[in-house]
């Protein structure tokens, strides 16, 4: 597991290796303070990678790409919800 504070939003990339196919599966979850609470994006980047550490390097990668691409003065652009 690897975990990141990035831009007051924070990242959790965990990667399990599937023993069947002999991948990384990759969780990744961003949550960041709302008014009376929290929010939370989840998500699971496709991505081939030789190990753990790569994998969640990946992830932790990928959520600050969805974080800046998706963040104007810590407001969320309507099209960055599944």
């Amino acid at each position: 597991m690897a975990n990141l504070l990035y831009r007051d939003y924070f990242i959790i990339a965990v990667a399990d290796l599937d023993p069947t196919k002999g991948t990384w599966n990759l969780t990744v979850d961003i949550s960041w303070r709302i008014a009376g609470g929290r929010q939370f994006q989840m998500l699971n980047p496709a991505h081939s990678c030789n190990g753990k550490e790569e994998a969640e390097s990946f992830g932790l990668k990928a959520a600050k790409e969805w974080i800046d691409e998706c963040s104007t003065h810590d407001q969320l652009h309507d099209q960055c919800w599944p």
